[in-house]
């Protein structure tokens, strides 16, 4: 029996299903395009109707005529489209009964696979974890001893190691801070309320770059709740809730509150009241990161606003919640509350004695939060996390360099390592080819059972809930990905009994306003899998072979531009 363990191993190098080769570089250029609304003449309201219903049967039925029907047409259709609007496509398709390839276009060119990023998480995490895994955060002291005056002469210590469920859904509708307040009371109720040392809180795991937006990311996602900055202790996933409601006079500022925590934070309130029912509420920090500016309207007839942006310096934060927290119980520090960040200092901290700890549910049920929802917070923790427990750094490069020695112990030596953990980043490239090699290697390894759960259902669960993709419910198992310019789907085709039948992934780049055009050609191809699966013998098409680089209006020097 293979081993947990050795997750992908055996199974990519035994395989005979998925030859490998080393892929040919790609490089992406962004721009937009522009769509023009058309509007109708007027007509009376019964001839309007009978034009509107002709409209929608000629517009219909244009489409299904349009509409590829077998994977020969398909193909051409994307290749039509990469000249029309300088899309580039990255498809492979693998037939999990015969080994056949089912489909290929340009398997080997590496393409942005946004959220697709995610699939290699979620396999790095549960080789370097492991499946029973479970985050655990502690408030611990590093002595019991006490000298002549009474005073505890050891550390106070708060620990963690990238736990993302420190999260009032993760703490029985606790608000992380309150619960450190709680852990911090503890020490009062163990009659230690002097301290002859430091309240250290170790953050050493991710290393000493924790505050510094990350390079990897466009600087415009750093307003955004989806890019929220990674750290070893996170409350509430570092993202700073704010509430608006309207003061009882109009013009005077709106009323706001913060979750989890005001500590720290320097707000400046810009809002306005309004006696209408206008409303709009923004926030952001200024560009130092040191001032939350919070601005719009709140009408004094709608109810509250709520907003969300990332903490731009979350230790300082949490450093500023402890302060206030000993201050309150009345606990002195002979020394100060100092946030580390060097793996090395934090080797003299070491819990002797807990006071108080938080544990996260096992690794399969955030792997299935992370793959459904594509929960960025929790593939960026997980990320440094396997690294962490693999080398005891956790910092990017730390990361880079575990999942680089991952892929060539697995025989794809060639595979880029991610920038990060995510996808949100547009250095990340990788291949079809290469994508359905990882898929396939975690499908033939003990860890099927996880993949196969965590993956989203067309029309049922997560980010594929709202596509059926033509072929009914739960046809489809796959990751998503998708950011400006990009659509990615790497995952199964199912039978009609459930069963996996192909394994695929199609990674679609293109300028960035795309109009959904890339995920309605990932729609079109699974259902013509799907009907290939169901009449073989009248899919009107044969296994698919490679299909070479046609000649280009541009050339691939004019198209490339700079790398974003």
């Amino acid at each position: 029996m293979t081993e947990p363990n050795q997750l992908i191993s055996q199974s990519i190098l035994n395989s005979e299903r998925i030859s490998c080769r080393a892929p040919q570089g790609a490089r992406f250029v962004s721009g937009d395009v522009a769509i023009r609304p058309t509007f109708l003449p007027r007509f009376p309201a019964p001839l309007l109707a009978m034009v509107l219903f002709l409209l929608t049967v000629a517009a219909a039925s244009t489409a299904s005529a349009r509409s590829p029907r077998t994977t020969s047409a398909w193909i051409k259709s994307i290749a039509r489209a990469e000249d029309k609007y300088d899309e580039q496509w990255s498809v492979y398709v693998t037939d999990l009964a015969s080994g056949d390839v089912i489909l290929s276009y340009r398997p080997d060119l590496r393409l942005i696979p946004a959220s697709n990023r995610k699939l290699m998480t979620f396999a790095l995490a549960l080789e370097k974890l492991g499946p029973e895994f479970r985050f655990a955060s502690h408030l611990g002291l590093t002595s019991m001893q006490r000298d002549g005056s009474g005073r505890l002469t050891g550390n106070i210590v708060l620990r963690s190691a990238g736990d993302p469920t420190l999260t009032a859904s993760y703490m029985n509708k606790t608000n992380p801070v309150t619960a450190l307040r709680g852990w911090i009371a503890r020490l009062k109720d163990l009659d230690l309320t002097h301290f002859k040392g430091d309240f250290i809180v170790d953050a050493s795991a991710f290393g000493p770059q924790q505050q510094v937006y990350p390079q990897a990311w466009e600087y415009s996602y750093r307003q955004h709740s989806y890019a929220a900055l990674p750290t070893a202790i996170a409350f509430n996933k570092n993202l700073i809730q704010i509430s608006a409601r309207a003061a009882s006079k109009p013009g005077a500022p709106a009323n706001l509150k913060l979750y989890p925590s005001v500590e720290g934070l320097s707000v400046v309130n810009q809002t306005r009241t309004s006696s209408s029912r206008a409303k709009g509420l923004e926030a952001k920090f200024d560009f130092e990161g040191e001032n939350l500016l919070v601005s719009g309207r709140v009408g004094r007839r709608v109810g509250t606003l709520v907003v969300q942006v990332p903490l731009t310096r979350p230790l300082d934060m949490i450093r500023a919640v402890v302060e206030d927290s000993l201050k309150s119980e009345g606990i002195r520090l002979d020394g100060r509350v100092r946030v580390i960040t060097d793996p090395r200092e934090a080797q003299s901290y070491r819990i002797t004695h807990v006071v108080a700890s938080h544990k996260a549910p096992p690794l399969p049920e955030l792997l299935n939060k992370m793959m459904r929802e594509s929960d960025n917070f929790i593939s960026e923790q997980l990320w440094r996390a396997a690294a962490y427990r693999a080398t005891g750094r956790g910092d990017v490069a730390s990361a880079r360099k575990v999942e680089q020695r991952w892929f060539a112990d697995h025989g794809l030596p060639w595979v880029e390592p991610g920038y990060d953990g995510s996808g949100l980043s547009r250095s990340n490239r990788i291949a079809s080819r290469e994508q359905v090699a990882i898929l396939m290697g975690v499908y033939n390894s003990p860890y099927r059972n996880y993949l196969i759960d965590a993956m989203p259902s067309s029309g049922r669960t997560g980010t594929l809930k709202r596509r059926t993709m033509g072929g009914g419910r739960g046809r489809v198992r796959a990751k998503t990905g998708t950011i400006s310019g990009v659509s990615a789907l790497v995952g199964f085709v199912m039978d009609r009994k459930g069963r996996e039948r192909y394994a695929f992934s199609l990674i679609g780049n293109a300028p960035k306003s795309t109009n959904g055009r890339l995920a309605t050609r990932q729609n079109e191809i699974m259902g013509i899998l799907m009907r290939r699966i169901d009449s073989p013998s009248r899919s009107g098409s044969s296994s698919a072979k490679s299909v070479p680089l046609k000649k280009r209006r541009k050339t691939t020097k004019q198209r490339a531009g700079a790398r974003p």
